[in-house]
């Protein structure tokens, strides 16, 4: 990975911890609570000084609710559509249908 796309990811870390924090209402120092530091090293994440350790960034993940994809600004390629989120949903309320889908599966 080149320089210029490491200092993209580290100031879309630092908008979108802006952003999330904002949209969610929640404050800065009850995310340095959460991540056992100091309300100046949270304030440094949301200028873009310093950058949160792996752990940190899994945590303010937790905090916020929102995925990694999401805190770095990069696309979820694992992300279900709609449609296979829905198909997922009925084969788990309807154990009794994932017999047919196995017997799909099988019909290759």
């Amino acid at each position: 990975m080149k320089t210029n796309e490491l200092n993209d990811i580290e100031l879309n870390i630092a908008n979108n911890i802006n952003k999330y924090m904002n949209e969610k209402n929640k404050k800065r120092a009850d995310l340095a609570l959460y991540l056992n530091t100091t309300t100046q090293s949270v304030y440094r994440f949301f200028k873009g000084e310093s950058t949160p350790s792996i752990k940190q960034l899994v945590m303010i993940c937790d905090f916020l609710d929102i995925t990694i994809y999401q805190l770095i600004g990069i696309e979820d390629k694992t992300k279900l559509s709609d449609e296979e989120y829905e198909i997922i949903k009925a084969l788990r309320e309807n154990p009794e249908a994932s017999k047919y889908v196995k017997q799909l599966l099988n019909a290759k």
